[in-house]
């Protein structure tokens, strides 16, 4: 009868311990947005789970070429390698040891707020989310050192951004 407790008491214990990691669990993504000018329009990294998340790598490919590596950012050179304008966005890229805070969201690669180029960055920024192949992935770890990745692209599934690329002659 001890041993038949004893196993209970442990399958008890493993699954509390489950359910306590999934309750602080971080969910990191990247969102491609298509609001339109002066609101969000291009690429925003989000952490949309219910603890922080220690991001620990982060790798973009396009064309054929990967960016990867925290330091100096490399965002201007992918989208330069995706053929567009890297003028036109907004960049930031993290520091290694950086946690993203729960509910917390980041331009990583979005259109500028700069107002004397908003047609032409309004054009790029639909490039980005409607035709340009960029695959991303974001390696992040949980409070407890778990490891988990995001993997994802670019494009948006928004019939309208399309649409609306498509007029403005992309």
């Amino acid at each position: 009868m001890a041993g038949i407790a004893l196993g209970v008491s442990v399958y008890q214990a493993a699954t509390s311990r489950h359910y306590s990691n999934l309750a602080v669990r971080p969910h990191v993504i990247i969102t491609p947005y298509t609001e339109g000018p002066g609101m969000r329009t291009g690429l925003y990294l989000d952490n949309d789970g219910l603890g922080p998340a220690l991001l620990k790598d982060i790798r973009i490919t396009v064309s054929g070429q990967t960016f990867h590596g925290f330091g100096s950012s490399p965002l201007a050179d992918a989208a330069k390698a995706a053929g567009l304008n890297p003028m036109c966005f907004a960049r930031s890229w993290p520091k290694e040891g950086a946690w993203l805070k729960v509910d917390h969201e980041v331009p990583f690669l979005a259109q500028t707020k700069a107002t004397d180029v908003a047609l032409l960055c309004t054009k790029e920024a639909l490039r980005l989310v409607t035709m340009v192949d960029m695959k991303i992935e974001v390696d992040y770890a949980d409070l407890d050192g778990e490891m988990h990745q995001f993997k994802g692209d670019s494009r948006t599934n928004d019939a309208d951004a399309f649409a609306l690329s498509h007029e403005l002659g992309n």
